[in-house]
């Protein structure tokens, strides 16, 4: 702000104190101090709201992660429950069964990996 006030200094004193000749070849001079502080005032005033929307965007796209991250973890949570009681029953299951039942029951594939894995 300060060097937008300078700037308008100089230029009102130029003004009222040089030729028209003097104050094209100041304004000349200046020209690109004046084009790079009118772009630097544009550029804070237009992109503010660029920046304000892309971090409101970040921040609900954050939220939406969690919230589905939430429900994953939710959803694992319970398969692993499931799993654990599936366990739990086909151990007992070969408890109750006879010995020769149970022993054959041992030796299949399927429930042997399973048996295995806890």
């Amino acid at each position: 702000m300060g060097i937008l006030v300078l700037l308008g200094g100089v230029l009102i004193t130029a003004t009222a104190r040089w030729t028209a000749a003097e104050l094209k070849e100041l304004i000349g001079t200046l020209s690109p101090v004046l084009g790079v502080v009118t772009g630097a005032f544009v550029t804070y005033f237009f992109t503010r709201q660029a920046a304000a929307s892309a971090s409101g965007a970040a921040r609900d796209a954050a939220e939406v992660t969690q919230n589905q991250l939430s429900s994953r973890t939710d959803e694992l949570q319970s398969q692993l429950q499931r799993t654990q009681a599936l366990h739990n029953a086909l151990s007992v299951a070969l408890g109750m069964a006879d010995e020769p039942t149970s022993r054959k029951m041992r030796e299949d594939p399927a429930i042997a990996a399973v048996l295995e894995q806890h």
